[in-house]
């Protein structure tokens, strides 16, 4: 996701220690093979963030609310899925400085960013941050419904709106002799 709305210049925020600003955003998403992305097609999501400066780096807490088009795993059909999550994580800079005892220098160490979220200059980006968010709260198995019957797997009727006029009872040939060894043996 690459949204120029969710580069956040906190310049301002940073010169005084534990001072606050509020972010209220409306971004229009939507997901895809790679992931999130911005899109006028997509569904509306509300972000309301509270961001905080701390010596080093800024403390992002907020919500972020909406919904965003899926496909059920079973019936293929297009549904909402519902979002309301709380954030509460932290961008660094990227390099601290360590102190000696004197209170001296003594190195800058370096901060990775794979598991952390990164200042960039006088910036927060957030658009990793959402990605993250939203992509752990979606929910593994897509369904419209936890009751939701499908598709038939021969004629691709969805058995949710109507029935078809498959047999049930249709064995693949690989398994036709381990039915009939069944049937003899009465199992």
């Amino acid at each position: 996701m690459d949204s120029k709305d969710l580069k956040i210049n906190v310049a301002k925020l940073m010169k005084t220690c534990f001072s606050q600003e509020e972010v209220s955003l409306q971004i229009r998403l939507a997901l895809g093979e790679e992931g999130i992305y911005e899109t006028p097609e997509g569904r509306e999501f509300m972000i309301r963030l509270l961001l905080e400066s701390a010596p080093d780096g800024v403390r992002v807490r907020g919500t972020i609310k909406g919904e965003i088009q899926m496909e059920c795993d079973r019936c293929l059909e297009p549904y909402d899925q519902r979002v309301d999550l709380s954030v509460d994580d932290f961008f660094c800079q990227p390099s601290l400085p360590l102190m000696m005892e004197g209170g001296e220098i003594e190195e800058q160490v370096e901060i990775s960013g794979e598991d952390s979220y990164l200042l960039e200059g006088d910036h927060i980006d957030l658009n990793n941050l959402l990605n993250d968010y939203l992509i752990l709260a979606l929910p593994i198995k897509h369904l419209c419904d936890s009751e939701c019957k499908g598709i038939c797997s021969r004629c691709g009727t969805n058995l949710n709106f109507s029935s078809c006029d498959c047999r049930d009872d249709y064995i693949d040939a690989r398994l036709e002799k381990l039915k009939q060894w069944l049937d003899q043996e009465g199992g």
